[in-house]
């Protein structure tokens, strides 16, 4: 229907329903609460009759949201649909409505968002453009986001210059959507607009990305942007801001640098690509960037020598030009180990080791191995080496020796010995090194003279070799390296005299190690010093506590037996006192043997029994059953298997239980072998307490034998049944065995409980078999167990006859 400036009401379209509404509207024409009555009861109506309605509603209250809302959207959805083309004059009759309606409503952004939607279905660019500044214009800018998305949909839609203008104007509102706009110049391939962009993004001290990308993302996308459009990139100086990068993302520069380098080689600046791959080569600080870019370089390279050699035929002026481009890139084939050992050596100008295998890389130029020998001892900081210094000095010197300058060897060396090295020895292998080279060429006394200038110090010197704030060459007289090797060549070249000087000066300075002592003393003992060599012992385990005490006196008693044997007996006894004297029981039982023995031959066996025996106290548990075998073997020896009984006696007391079994056993076979049956029954009934029938089944067995072999079926097999059941009851109730019953069963215990019933359990227990000694007792000294003398009526018992 047609607009005009005044609606008339149509009696026709009006019925009787209406009566009541108009009349309440003729009494109030201003509510609002009557219209939206009115417009409800009459949803069902013609859309004529609607419009009607809503016309004269918006007429009476032009400045109500909510009735100009559902008047809109009524038109809204009585066009949805319907074309712009065929149905023209109804869309402009609803531009109409939404004119209207925000001349009181402008600053409704729904409305606007409506009119906005609805005016992108029509074919009126400008029209719709105008509207989209309006509505920026009218509305306040905390509304203008929803605005703004409608606003870049469309222009994008659009595209063009229109598209460019719109995204300008956001970013100026909204600069982190400059990513969404560089996507934009990309797709209409604006790519120097594109790079501008990019490059302000990177140029910002802090830029957080819309999309979630990272500075480097964006420097890559800026990267591949600008090598695949070199010739359209204008007004951007690219080398300096790849340099940027380059400096920024150290960890990325291979990449970078390939990227600048492609780009030149895109504008066909090949002689600018390759400086620019060098420079990549040489400037790179990880073997990963060095990879990238050497790889890169050579395919470079291989390419470029094709496209040459395929125009060399018609243009032979051009063959130097291949042989010279051949000839660099074997070059740079050649060389990839000496660029490699440059990368790791600007990681750490300090690397040692790289800077020797420097000196293999160069190949057999003397002048080359020279330089990188000077160059790396003027970098160097010795205070911060990794690897040895000292030896790099002396394979340089070495390097000059082999070719017949012994000389500038010797300058060198001179000069090595007043470096600040980080640690002493290092510095006494350099001492050494020079020694050797003097060595190598006879000059054995400037060897001598050398060494000892080296470790010349007052004669009291009260230096710490471990003091880090003083320099290596002032705590070079305590290194027990460079003494050893003085002593190995004062050996060897020296006289007898000179040698013990230098071990008397070791010992003066408090640096004699126990292979310094034990050197000393078997050098004079090759030289028939005796005594002097058990002096230089005496010394040792003076100045050293145990365990290295231990050493020295088992090496001291040794030698002093072999020298002696029984000529001055108590000089030994009173030497192998002074060595138990202090001893820890863990280091003594070899020298208790050792002691033992030499009684044994030189001195009293029953001297020597007692010093087993003493040693069986004074032992640790686990060494107790190797004494007790060896004065087993001396007693049984010298005085008889009868005299073996108390040491047995003595064993099955001290020794653990595990090893009192044994015990047992190889006791009652004695007394079986002697004809003492009840003695042997004795203590087989002693020994099984320690062994659980469940375990031990070799111990019940040769019992069982026995029984079966020397005993009465009905009498003593039956009470070795009976005990063997008691033991078993005694180690089915240990703590274990309680713990893993009461957890099968699942019955909580108070512990206090279960600790009662354990130890009624085993008090129940502790009427098996004593061993008493062999004065008392019915038989031989052993008497018979609480077990046996106690009768108990057993209802399992076996009747074996």
């Amino acid at each position: 229907m047609s607009e005009t400036a005044h609606v008339k009401v149509h009696s026709d379209l009006l019925d009787i329903e209406d009566e009541t509404f108009e009349l309440e509207l003729l009494r109030n024409p201003y509510s609002l609460r009557s219209w939206l009555r009115y417009l409800s009861a009459r949803e069902n109506s013609t859309l004529e009759k609607r419009v009607l309605l809503y016309e004269r509603a918006c007429l009476e209250l032009p400045g109500s949201y909510k009735i100009w809302k559902a008047y809109l959207e009524l038109r809204l959805a009585h066009l949805e649909g319907a074309s712009f083309v065929t149905n023209q004059q109804a869309f402009l009759d609803v531009n109409g409505c939404f004119e209207r309606a925000l001349v009181l409503l402008h600053r409704m952004p729904v409305i606007w968002h409506m009119y906005l939607k609805f005016l992108m279905q029509q074919a009126d660019v400008t029209k719709v453009r105008k509207v989209f500044d309006a509505s920026l214009r009218a509305l306040p800018v905390t509304q203008h986001d929803d605005i703004w998305m409608l606003y870049l949909e469309f222009a994008e839609e659009i595209g063009g210059l229109f598209c460019i203008h719109v995204y300008r104007r956001y970013i100026q509102l909204e600069p982190r959507a400059v990513e969404s706009y560089i996507e934009v110049l990309i797709n209409l391939e604006l790519w120097n607009e594109a790079a501008k962009q990019y490059l302000d993004i990177l140029n910002r001290p802090v830029f957080l990305s819309s999309k979630g990308k990272s500075n480097y993302q964006i420097w890559n996308e800026f990267s591949q942007l600008i090598v695949q459009h070199p010739e359209d990139i204008e007004q951007i100086d690219v080398e300096r801001v790849f340099r940027a990068g380059i400096h920024r993302y150290t960890d990325q520069a291979g990449k970078l640098w390939v990227s600048l380098a492609q780009y030149y080689i895109r504008l066909g600046f090949y002689e600018k690509a390759r400086s620019i791959f060098y420079e990549g080569i040489t400037t790179v600080m990880t073997v990963r960037n060095f990879t990238q870019v050497f790889d890169a370089a050579v395919e470079f390279e291989e390419q470029w020598l094709s496209i040459r050699m395929e125009n060399a035929p018609s243009q032979s002026k051009d063959d130097i030009g291949v042989d010279y481009h051949l000839s660099w890139l074997e070059k740079l084939l050649d060389q990839r180990s000496l660029y490699i050992n440059d990368v790791i050596l600007r990681q750490n100008i300090n690397n040692v080791d790289e800077w020797q295998r420097r000196t293999t890389l160069v190949g057999d130029d003397r002048e080359k191995i020279v330089q990188t020998y000077a160059e790396g001892l003027q970098k160097i900081n010795p205070k911060l080496s990794i690897g040895s210094l000292g030896s790099f000095f002396s394979n340089f010197a070495k390097f000059y020796e082999n070719i017949g300058d012994v000389q500038q060897a010797k300058v060198i060396f001179e000069k090595a010995t007043n470096v600040p090295y980080s640690s002493v020895n290092e510095l006494a292998q350099v001492w050494i090194d020079w020694a050797e080279m003097e060595l190598r060429h006879q000059n054995f006394e400037n060897a001598r003279k050398l060494i000892g200038h080296a470790v010349k110090a007052p004669k009291r010197s009260e230096i710490s070799f471990f003091d880090e704030a003083l320099s290596p060459q002032v705590r070079l007289h305590k290194s027990a390296k460079i003494w050893m090797y003085y002593l190995d060549l004062e050996e060897s070249v020296g006289s007898l005299d000179s040698t013990r000087k230098l071990y008397d000066r070791m010992f003066e300075l408090k640096i004699a190690t126990p292979q310094v002592v034990v050197n000393y003393a078997n050098f004079l003992e090759e030289n028939g010093f005796y005594e002097d060599s058990f002096k230089i012992y005496e010394r040792g385990v003076a100045l050293f506590s145990y365990p290295i005490a231990f050493e020295l006196w088992t090496l001291y008693l040794v030698k002093f037996i072999e020298r002696y044997k029984g000529k001055q007996f108590e000089r030994g006894r009173d030497l192998f006192e002074q060595a138990l004297e202090g001893c820890p029981s863990e280091f003594s039982k070899s020298i208790y043997l050792l002691y033992a023995d030499y009684e044994e031959n030189y001195g009293k066996v029953k001297r020597s029994i007692s010093i087993l025996e003493k040693a069986l106290k004074e032992v640790t548990p686990k060494d107790r059953y190797g004494v007790f075998n060896v004065l087993l073997l001396k007693v049984a020896f010298n005085y008889g298997a009868l005299a073996t009984r108390p040491i047995y006696e003595k064993a099955i007391e001290i020794l653990n239980d595990e090893e009192v079994k044994d015990v047992c056993l190889r006791y009652a076979e004695m007394e079986t072998r002697l004809g003492e049956i009840d003695r042997a029954r004795a203590i087989f009934t002693h020994g099984s307490q320690y062994c659980d029938p469940r375990v031990e089944t070799e111990y019940w067995q040769r019992w069982q034998d026995f029984e079966l072999k020397y005993g009465n079926p009905e009498e003593t097999v039956k009470e070795m049944l009976r005990i063997k059941r008691s033991v078993q009851v005694k180690y089915s109730t240990n703590t274990l065995n309680i713990a893993k019953q009461v957890a099968s069963m699942g019955t909580p215990l108070a512990s206090g409980d279960a600790m009662e019933q354990l130890e009624h359990s085993q008090a129940n227990t502790k009427h098996l078999a004593g061993f008493v000694p062999s004065s008392t007792g019915p038989v031989g000294g052993i008497r018979q167990s609480g077990v046996v003398e106690q009768e108990q009526k057993n209802p399992d018992e076996i009747d074996l006859s």
